[in-house]
């Protein structure tokens, strides 16, 4: 086993040395950090006494292609009361203690009860789940799963149905300032729609052209809640182009040395005059 027993997260040990007195499960979820990947750890598990006490998901035992096999050093896994009781074995004298010795464990967290993954049931959910690379889960009909990332991979293949149509629904990017599907009170943000993934997924070209048009102005004094500034104010013309859709804007941006733009204001869309004296957006530098 580890050559530190702090690799064995606190709560493991409270439950080991309660004798999982007050966990009603003979089965666990772990985190597992190995030395040598999910697969060499899964195959020496099997061949070993614990290959009835410790359970890896294909998933990781036949990784994807564009992962190495000896890459995958954290994973998930459900284990048996013996085989974590034998984690805490410090002479290692047990036959359990010593083969879970050799399998190069560097770090086992504590997880949630699980079912036995040996039985019946367990097996049709884990061949349910190996099938889940290939198509939607079926989750009933009013089911609505939501995610929150920093990004969607749209083009990866276990987002993709056997058809190669998109799994996602809708898909909200936040960073996007292209202002097209973009709510009025939003200043920022758009929705993608399944059609929109499935263009972007087929390569279909269906993004906007825009054009930036910048032209100094005045300098002059600008007054902020944050204090008074000698600035120079810049307009910023911008078109967009979608298909036969074309949105103009115009934006004032009032810029102070060493502090940049100390106020901003942009026009509704497709405003025609440059003296606008109503404006979609205004905002003022409050702290300097």
């Amino acid at each position: 086993m580890a050559e530190d027993q702090e690799l064995l997260a606190p709560y493991l040990k409270w439950a080991v040395s309660t004798k999982f007195a007050y966990l009603e499960a003979e089965w666990f979820s772990v985190l597992l950090e190995v030395e040598k990947g999910a697969a060499h750890f899964a195959t020496e598990a099997e061949r070993s006494a614990l290959a009835k006490l410790i359970w890896v998901a294909p998933a990781y035992r036949t990784p994807l292609r564009e992962f190495k096999e000896e890459a995958i050093t954290r994973f998930s896994a459900v284990m048996h009361q013996d085989a974590l009781d034998a984690l805490l074995n410090e002479d290692g004298s047990s036959d359990l203690a010593a083969e879970i010795n050799k399998l190069g464990i560097k770090r086992i967290e504590f997880g949630t009860p699980a079912a036995s993954p040996f039985t019946k049931g367990a097996s049709e959910t884990s061949a349910r789940a190996r099938s889940a690379a290939t198509q939607p889960a079926v989750l009933g009909p009013s089911a609505i799963v939501a995610i929150i990332d920093d990004g969607l991979a749209f083009a990866h293949e276990r987002f993709r149905c056997r058809n190669g149509q998109t799994r996602f629904k809708y898909f909200w990017n936040q960073d996007d300032t292209t202002g097209i599907g973009q709510p009025a009170d939003f200043l920022s943000g758009r929705e993608f729609s399944e059609s929109d993934i499935n263009g972007l997924a087929s390569g279909i070209a269906f993004f906007a052209h825009e054009k930036y048009v910048f032209s100094v102005g005045e300098r002059g004094m600008t007054k902020v809640p944050a204090a008074t500034f000698d600035t120079l104010r810049i307009k910023m013309a911008y078109t967009q182009t979608y298909g036969a859709l074309v949105t103009t804007r115009i934006t004032y941006l009032h810029l102070a040395e060493c502090y940049g733009a100390v106020a901003r204001v942009r026009s509704k869309d497709n405003e025609t005059s440059a003296d606008f004296t109503q404006a979609a957006e205004y905002r003022r530098l409050a702290n300097p």
